[in-house]
């Protein structure tokens, strides 16, 4: 038990069944019963789970008839799949809002988040907020060397993603990119942020942009809600064999 209420775990299961298209537009879901049946919990834990459902307009009750999939998961906002962090599509426009939550300055970057690299300090930190016709997106948070934040980024934070803004930059600099992706419990604020439940499960992408000396110019993480994170890869099976992808049984 992670300390989620049980009929907003059982309605995260529901979400991912209508993700994973398990559940598709127009399909009518189990009723009450066999539900209950299924998970061994009570007729009121499954009323709540799909009430959650009904609340996200992702279902709809007709009573003497059913409950059916109204909406798509993955189409809860403009983009789907994988949203690359810090970044957006080619049409950004008036639709998309990123909101800065807080700028602070750091005399370095905290030592967990090092990594064995060097410190290109002092750094400025933003936490910004990217959505899209009032669906969240992604939490951002990044540390960026105060140099390039003073002259790239500063005043521009909620006009453009921030590695848009340091794309000329981190070429100049001949930047290596380091990507972490993980699957981590939601603090208290990243889940008021996602609107999410406290616990759940969350994607955490970080990038760790450094330069050829080893200097850290910027490290980010983005947070983005599990039932609305999907990644997708197409390759030639030659370039699948010779993947590093651990998913990949072809490894040895």
């Amino acid at each position: 038990m992670d300390g989620t209420a049980k009929y907003a775990r059982i309605s995260r299961i529901f979400r991912s069944k209508i993700a994973s298209g398990e559940w598709p537009i127009g399909h009518q879901i189990p009723t009450i019963d066999q539900l209950q049946n299924e998970y061994g919990v009570s007729r009121v834990t499954i009323r709540q789970a799909i009430s959650l459902l009904i609340d996200a307009d992702l279902v709809k009750s007709d009573r003497g008839r059913g409950t059916f999939v109204t909406a798509d998961v993955n189409n809860a906002s403009t983009y789907t799949g994988f949203i690359d962090a810090g970044s957006f599509p080619s049409d950004f426009s008036d639709k998309n809002l990123i909101t800065v939550i807080s700028r602070s300055s750091f005399h370095d970057i905290p030592r967990n988040l090092r990594q064995n690299r060097t410190s290109a300090g002092p750094y400025t930190f933003v936490k910004k907020l990217h959505s899209s016709d009032g669906v969240v997106l992604f939490l951002y948070e990044v540390f960026i060397a105060t140099e390039l934040y003073e002259e790239h980024v500063h005043g521009l934070e909620e006009t453009l993603p921030v590695q848009k803004l340091l794309t000329k930059a981190l070429l100049e600099s001949r930047a290596n990119v380091e990507t972490t992706v993980m699957v981590v419990p939601a603090d208290f604020s990243v889940a008021q942020l996602l609107r999410c439940e406290a616990s759940e499960p969350v994607c955490q992408v970080c990038r760790c942009f450094y330069a050829e000396d080893g200097r850290i110019l910027l490290k980010s993480c983005a947070y983005y809600r599990s039932d609305s994170f999907r990644f997708k890869s197409n390759q030639t099976f030659i370039q699948y064999l010779s993947s590093k992808d651990p998913t990949n049984s072809f490894i040895k």
